[in-house]
């Protein structure tokens, strides 16, 4: 999902807005955990992680309306969606995309508990959970739910199939 935002893209035009392509810059700039030498690499790892999860909060918690340029809109749904065609550029069968979508989820799930105990302002943890509690509600129109929306729908699709398939 990252590398999705931070490398050029050759054929694919991701129109996204300008904080968040400020966000993208600054991040871009952020030397990476790797190039600190062993004593200092955890408090690198820390500054990548906060700014980071910043980056990915800002981004989930954003509202995307589609547009005549970006007709999904939103930059996490335009992953998955890329994710599922194959090299002949068919689509991939459902229980090939279960696990792309079972990722997304530990994913996000991950990054907010993260940005509950670790990125937040306030001392209490209840106000930090209820801030954002509505971008991980899976009844609200959110980058959550639609996740758990596709994820649901491919494993319907993947539990009907008949090879015997694995699905996440």
């Amino acid at each position: 999902m990252t590398a999705f935002l931070f490398h050029e893209k050759r054929n694919y035009i991701l129109p996204l807005p300008v904080d968040i392509v400020e966000e993208i810059t600054l991040f871009r700039n952020i030397p990476s955990p790797l190039q600190f030498p062993p004593p200092y690499f955890q408090h690198g790892y820390n500054d990548y992680a906060i700014k980071l999860s910043k980056l990915l909060i800002f981004m989930w918690t954003c509202v995307w309306d589609p547009y005549m340029g970006n007709s999904i809109g939103d930059p996490t749904i335009c992953f998955i969606v890329l994710s599922c065609i194959q090299h002949d550029n068919s689509w991939a069968q459902a229980k090939d995309i279960t696990p792309i979508l079972a990722r997304m989820l530990y994913i996000l799930q991950t990054v907010f508990l993260y940005n509950i105990h670790f990125n937040s302002v306030s001392a209490c943890v209840c106000k930090r959970h209820s801030a954002i509690k509505t971008w991980l509600d899976s009844d609200q129109n959110s980058i959550f739910y639609s996740v758990c929306s596709f994820q649901y729908m491919a494993l319907s699709v993947a539990y009907t199939q008949l090879s015997l398939s694995q699905v996440y």
